[in-house]
């Protein structure tokens, strides 16, 4: 259904799975305007790790739905968090998951998602920043690697969608442990 979304600074995030700190509500400007923008939030699970199938009722309609759609993907999770992220903070709709992104070269560079927040198509690209075996230090060079990658990849990405899905700004969304 229908529903107005209050998207004033002092709004808090809307509730699901986790419990979500930080920034909300504040994307503005920041979806048109070809500077780029750094905001953060935090998703803290506590002691309750996300169980597929039993917590789904918790995550919102877009969540459930890439949940659905990449069953399998070694990344499923940290997309459906990122999504929950923006559709908790910034009132995002999903309009495709990344398989059903239409690109001039199949196979070229792809995003993760597609998004609609306040009516702006945005690309969504989802990495994580994250040390195996877990505890071990992420260094200063592993995350200028990993985001060296990751922004030269949303250019490419951006470059190769197709205008019936062209979005007008990419979001890089950094799924990290605990700091």
């Amino acid at each position: 259904g229908f529903f107005m979304l209050d998207r004033s600074p002092t709004s808090k995030p809307l509730p699901g799975f986790g419990v979500i700190t930080g920034t909300a509500f504040l994307l503005d400007v920041e979806l048109t305007n070809a500077s780029p923008y750094f905001f953060s939030n935090t998703l803290d699970f506590a002691d309750n790790p996300f169980d597929s199938g039993i917590d789904d009722p918790f995550l919102t309609v877009g969540g459930r739905s890439l949940l659905a759609s990449a069953a399998g993907c070694s990344s499923l999770l940290a997309q459906v968090f990122a999504f929950e992220v923006l559709a908790r903070t910034e009132g995002a709709t999903l309009l495709k998951s990344g398989a059903e992104i239409l690109y001039k070269d199949t196979g070229g560079k792809k995003t993760s998602f597609l998004v609609a927040i306040d009516g702006v198509k945005i690309g969504v690209s989802v990495t994580r920043a994250v040390t195996f075996p877990r505890g071990s230090a992420y260094t200063a060079q592993m995350a200028e690697t990993l985001l060296t990658a990751k922004l030269t990849d949303i250019v490419s990405s951006s470059a190769n969608v197709a205008a019936a899905d062209a979005w007008k700004k990419q979001i890089l969304h950094i799924i990290a442990d605990e700091q």
